[in-house]
């Protein structure tokens, strides 16, 4: 099974404008300066290896359209702009001639997830079969798809299409087998609902999930989304704002943030986490930045399971690989023995341990023994870990007197582990937590 977006924009399609460009070019021309690039080898060397995505491509500016390959028929996620391109691809390789017969799951009906329906060519062919899937109410699906073509929005009625169209309702959290995969849908907060779609076949599955709202508020919500996305070997998720911007300022749009995404991956057990519907505000600069930040976030949060994250971008195929469980590497919490060792004559060898500490913190200075602390602090976490508390973090700020008190920033990550213990006796009744992340310098917590 492969999966190809050819649309990951959110709300609206946006075009690159030539300034951006023309900013493109002028960056891979400096770091190109001095260098022997006399070789189609050596372009292609430099530009995939040198170049950061943002200066060689970008993330594209199509609105949602995710191709699902492997069933017996097309199958797609909702008809945004991108639907367009899909649709000469096509007809470049089956010509006009030939009948064909398409899958749509549609999440919703919004504006930009169907706006690409009446440019898809292969609607206008006679003989061809559209087969539209949803788990909405089919009079409200069918009206909105009408009313698009419908003077003065659109100059071709839908009386005028050539091809069967068809439209079908499912039913929430029950499987279909539809040519060739099993699939089952999921009611998702989103104004006027939006449903999450789960892909299976031979093992592997896959789930696209966009245009949902998930706050982690509700633990029955929340564990219903985990189990949904349980498993799976790629999860498409709508990381459209940062966790600050979806709290402060788009609360109740109907859109997720990257952090949340990691979290219900992490705890579903996912193999790879991959961002779409990005915001149509964002540079690729931007969007490349957000990346690096759920990254180290997934890193800090996920204590060594190895989630694979990564960004949707126009013209972007995954091969969707089981990843059988024995691929995944073992933490020192899957060894009883580590455990046995710690409560029996191990405590001799760690009051050792902790005594050469002290005399080395004392000789050499906190930043020689920081590494090997954290590492200690990491282990002993695993080993023991908290039960999940659902409690406030304040806002972290440093100044003359913290630094002093404390040492200076950043803080290592059993200081973190402190502040977040002491603020949660606190009782706090707001919540303010700046995310951005430093860049791994390897003391950063």
């Amino acid at each position: 099974m492969r999966v190809r977006f050819w649309g990951t924009r959110g709300s609206l399609p946006v075009a690159t404008e030539a300034q951006t460009i023309r900013d493109k070019i002028k960056m891979a021309l400096r770091q190109a300066n001095g260098r022997r690039l006399d070789s189609e080898a050596a372009l292609d060397q430099f530009i995939d290896n040198e170049l950061t995505f943002p200066v060689r491509g970008g993330y594209g500016g199509n609105s949602s359209c995710v191709e699902i390959i492997g069933g017996a028929r097309y199958t797609l996620c909702d008809m945004g702009s991108g639907l367009r391109r899909f649709g000469q691809k096509v007809l470049r390789e089956r010509g006009p001639g030939q009948p064909l017969h398409y899958n749509f799951f549609m999440s919703h009906v919004h504006w930009d997830h169907i706006m690409g329906f009446p440019f898809f060519p292969p609607a206008y062919i006679p003989g061809n079969t559209i087969r539209i899937y949803g788990a909405h109410d089919l009079a409200v699906m069918k009206d909105a798809f009408h009313r698009q073509h419908a003077d003065p929005c659109f100059p071709v009625r839908w009386d005028q299409l050539r091809a069967t169209i068809e439209f079908v309702h499912l039913d929430c959290d029950r499987w279909y087998d539809i040519d060739g995969l099993r699939v089952k849908a999921k009611l998702q907060p989103h104004p006027s609902d939006s449903f999450g779609f789960r892909f299976e076949q031979n093992g592997k599955s896959v789930v696209y999930s966009t245009d949902g709202e998930h706050r982690l508020e509700s633990d029955a919500d929340t564990e219903a989304m985990v189990e949904f996305y349980r498993d799976a070997d790629l999860v498409i998720f709508d990381a459209m704002y940062s966790l600050s911007e979806m709290i402060a300022s788009k609360r109740d749009w109907g859109h997720s943030s990257n952090t949340i995404g990691a979290d219900l991956c992490l705890r579903a057990r996912v193999k790879h986490y991959c961002m779409f519907h990005h915001e149509p505000a964002y540079e690729d600069d931007t969007i490349e930045a957000v990346l690096g930040e759920t990254r180290r976030y997934a890193e800090i949060v996920g204590e060594g399971y190895p989630l694979q994250v990564s960004t949707a971008y126009d013209g972007l195929e995954l091969e969707v690989r089981f990843v059988a469980a024995a691929d995944f590497p073992s933490t020192s919490a899957d060894h009883p023995w580590v455990m046995r060792l710690c409560a029996g004559n191990g405590r001799v060898l760690a009051s050792v341990i902790l005594a050469l500490t002290a005399v080395s913190y004392f000789v050499y200075g906190e930043s020689f023994w920081r590494a090997p602390r954290d590492f200690l602090f990491d282990n002993y976490q695993r080993w023991k870990p908290r039960a999940v508390e659902r409690f406030p973090v304040a806002i972290v700020d440093i100044d003359d007197q913290s630094l002093a008190e404390f040492g200076r920033w950043p803080w290592p990550r059993h200081r973190l582990a402190q502040l977040v213990e002491a603020t949660h006796k606190l009782g706090p009744l707001a919540v303010g937590l700046d995310i951005v992340m430093p860049d791994p310098d390897g003391q950063s917590p």
